[in-house]
């Protein structure tokens, strides 16, 4: 909906604020219900978007234009980039015989080094 404290002699008078507030309502998957309201302010001839957000949410929105012609309004609604939950999913398996394997590694490693080294002693 949208609401407006405006009255006859407010807005007649030139330099006066006006303040138009739009009131949203969001739902979340609960079926929780909260709501915002963004507002669109006009002072001495500038427009002031004033922004509201639901923090649990993660939503902005901020109220942009006001279409007099046609009676429409346009709401710019933005999300925090943290609600998006990332998730690793890992699957672990069990080896029984996985020490046999790093023992073979070692071994490798050691005759690898072993024979750097009787080369080594070779060249000299």
């Amino acid at each position: 909906s949208i609401l407006t404290s405006v009255s006859k002699e407010q807005y007649e008078i030139i330099d006066s604020t006006i303040t138009v507030t739009a009131v949203l309502r969001a739902v979340n998957i609960e079926n929780k219900q909260f709501k915002s309201r963004p507002k669109f302010s006009l002072q001495e001839n500038s427009v002031i978007p004033i922004s509201d957000s639901i923090s649990d949410l993660g939503l902005k929105f901020v109220f942009w234009k006001i279409n007099p012609d046609n009676g429409s309004i346009e709401i710019q609604h933005s999300e925090r980039k943290s609600n998006q939950r990332d998730f690793i999913v890992m699957e672990a398996y069990l080896f029984p015989f996985i020490n046999i394997l790093w023992l073979g590694c070692f071994i490798m490693a050691f005759g690898t080094f072993v024979a750097i080294v009787y080369r080594v002693k070779q060249l000299k």
